[in-house]
């Protein structure tokens, strides 16, 4: 009877993913600048159009930035459209606090609509409850969506937000003045043609996968445990970093599988040994491996909108869209194949094979004959054509399953890059949130994630897997979720290069330890730390300094604008986004004023000597340089809200003679022995 009302409906859907790829291809033609109409200089150029790199373009485009986004490949939105990671990481459950949270909010709120519109359900993926995915095309349709809107963003003087979005873009050097990079080289691939162009600017953001840009810009970087200015890189390539994996987006083929999309020959490399622990016919339906396929279908289960069904978390047979995300197709990876373009491509190569073997054993071992790589998603693009091609050209032995490869994803799911050495260092013994534990409180923070330290592939090397001069070596998990989850807070100073100037990181490659960036490379961190950097990049520009010289205050009045949270304080009573929650999120950010009542109770009465102390902190904290008259009214004040209201006019109104809250919290520390650090009333 199923199937029967699938093929009934069958026209219909396929109707509906003709009109959805369709309308991704003209918004990413109408998004696209044409690369004869783009300027040679603009503001802020990103290179990378992944989530950290749309996130911080179109902030710096709407903060009155102009923008060039370059992207190699002919996608954008990265891990969770370009390369298949369709399920986001937010975390657990409750989730509600983490969508509300600036651009990452903005996605969600638009993919839930999309979904909603339609008659589906966008919690199908059963890694967890509640556990947000979306299609892939679905996802790239919305940030062009996005980017359409930032550009309608008007502007003093009439104007409106520059933002130009060109594709196939190879960056091949940077323009550099002694340490300051000045502007980007970069050849464009259009109509068969090439043409090389050079493109000058302030700030140039990498928010690249591997962080291809920080040697070009001469920067001092991480790359696993290894540091570019202290050990021969070469030498030691065969240090591990985590795996890459090459994903597959599945679907169900009821009236059996096209011919060309069969995988019908063991693919080279075959092995079905890493697989059969994961999934096999032994499996059942619980959470403990092997898995029987309904149970895989539902770990990374998607909406499928081409389906006249709904799936829902933990749906199993309802589902008909999946991506391939397992352990058994994880690709082992060294600082080598991030260092060197050829290991990388051979290991890109191997990460295909793996992929390709899990749809030979689900065809042939576990006799799944209506499920295979999707032919509705986009994927089978020019660009993927070509990559396909080449990789074919090169390895004559995957000829065979040239149409498979080319509707895989366009790029692999990197996990782990090369990390900018920054004004400081994010560390994961500064996120632990297990008890007795807490995160480190960062006044100066730009973002917030909330995923646990993640890192695959801990269990091999464990012993070249940890930078002790960063974090300790209980820090690397032996199990999951080992120190805790939650909220964490990520620093200005982590996006400012040691030594370079008019360059930043976005994406993966920020100051941090590799422990850490395990909990701050999944989606919805990589859009808020994205939109972060653009934030740094246009207040730069307006300044007319170096981002290192832009006063975080400033940075973060304007993220708390976009509805962006930078503090882990939160109150039940205070709805995210309006006047009172700006007004406690930097009253607590630098700790002059806290409540630490799950309720916030706006109207409750302070005492004169509790309003002194607010008063004495912002002193302390060198955020005194506002008007006398705000500084009266901290004084003045006799209800929470008043109070809190007054302290974030003080410290909003102090950022204006630019004193730099790095240097406000100096001071604030030096004094912190002798006074305590919050007020709870």
């Amino acid at each position: 009877m199923r199937t029967t009302t699938y093929l009934l409906a069958a026209t219909q859907s396929l109707a509906v993913c003709a009109v959805l790829v369709g309308a991704v291809a003209e918004r990413a033609s109408a998004a696209q600048a044409r690369p004869g109409a783009t300027p040679d200089r603009y503001d802020v150029v990103v290179v990378g159009a992944g989530t950290g790199g749309v996130a911080a373009a179109m902030q710096a485009a709407r903060l009155g930035a102009s923008v060039l986004l370059l992207e190699a490949t002919d996608w954008i939105g990265g891990q969770m459209s370009a390369a298949g990671v369709t399920s986001m990481d937010e975390g657990y459950p409750p989730r509600d606090h983490l969508r509300e949270r600036g651009v990452y909010g903005e996605f969600w709120r638009r993919t839930s609509a999309f979904y909603k519109a339609i008659g589906k359900s966008n919690d199908t993926c059963a890694v967890s409850e509640d556990h947000f995915a979306v299609e892939p095309n679905v996802a790239q349709r919305i940030l062009y969506q996005m980017i359409a809107d930032t550009r309608l963003t008007p502007l003093a003087g009439g104007s409106h937000a520059t933002l130009d979005v060109l594709l196939r873009a190879d960056v091949t050097g940077l323009v550099r003045d002694g340490h300051t990079v000045t502007g980007v080289e970069f050849e464009l691939h259009a109509k068969g043609e090439t043409t090389r162009r050079t493109v000058s600017s302030q700030v140039v953001i990498d928010a690249t996968e591997y962080g291809d840009l920080i040697p070009m810009a001469g920067a001092a970087y991480r790359v696993g445990t290894l540091l570019s200015t202290r050990d021969a890189l070469d030498e030691l390539a065969d240090h591990p970093v985590q795996p890459i994996t090459w994903t597959a987006v599945i679907k169900q083929y009821p009236g059996g599988v096209p011919t060309d999309l069969q995988v019908n020959t063991p693919p080279p490399g075959y092995d079905p040994a890493p697989i059969s622990p994961i999934v096999s016919l032994e499996g059942d339906g619980s959470s403990r491996h092997p898995w029987n396929w309904e149970r895989m279908l539902k770990y990374r289960g998607m909406p499928d909108s081409t389906s006249p069904f709904s799936a829902h978390n933990g749906s199993g047979r309802s589902l008909t869209r999946t991506h391939v995300n397992l352990a058994c197709n994880d690709q082992p990876f060294q600082v080598g194949d991030i260092e060197d373009p050829q290991s990388r491509a051979g290991a890109e190569a191997r990460a295909l094979q793996r992929t390709l073997a899990v749809l030979y054993y689900a065809r042939h071992v576990m006799g799944v004959i209506d499920w295979s790589v999707a032919n509705d998603v986009g994927y089978d693009s020019p660009y993927n054509r070509e990559r396909v091609d080449a990789l074919v050209k090169r390895r004559p032995d995957l000829a065979p399953y040239r149409e498979v490869l080319r509707h895989f994803p366009v790029m692999p799911y990197v996990r782990e890059s090369r990390r900018i050495v920054g004004a400081d260092t994010l560390t994961a013994t500064q996120l632990r949130r297990k008890k007795p534990f807490a995160p480190v409180h960062f006044p100066t923070a730009v973002a917030i994630g909330d995923y646990p330290v993640d890192v695959h592939g801990e269990g091999r090397d464990r012993g070249r897997q940890v930078e002790l001069d960063l974090d300790e070596q209980i820090d690397l998990p032996e199990r999951w979720i080992q120190w805790g989850y939650g909220p964490f807070q990520a620093p200005f100073e982590a996006f400012i290069p040691e030594r370079v100037d008019g360059f930043m990181p976005a994406e993966k490659n920020l100051s941090q330890s590799r422990l850490a960036s395990g909990a701050t490379r999944l989606q919805p961190v990589t859009m808020l730390t994205g939109q972060a950097a653009g934030a740094i990049a246009a207040i730069a520009v307006q300044r007319g300094v170096q981002p290192r010289d832009v006063p975080p205050i400033v940075v973060q009045n304007e993220l708390l604008n976009a509805g962006s949270t930078l503090s882990l304080r939160r109150h039940e009573d205070v709805p995210h986004g309006v006047e009172l929650w700006k007004a406690i999120q930097l009253a607590s950010l630098y700790e002059v004023y806290e409540v630490e009542d799950d309720r916030f109770r706006e109207t409750a009465k302070v005492s004169e000597e509790a309003a002194r102390i607010a008063f004495g902190r912002l002193e302390e904290a060198g955020l005194a340089a506002s008007p006398e008259g705000a500084h009266n009214d901290v004084l003045r004040a006799r209800t929470r809200g008043a109070l809190v209201r007054a302290v974030a006019r003080a410290i909003t109104t102090s950022s204006s003679n630019g004193r730099s809250a790095a240097q406000a919290v100096q001071t604030s520390d030096a004094k912190a022995a002798t006074h305590p650090t919050r007020l709870t009333q």
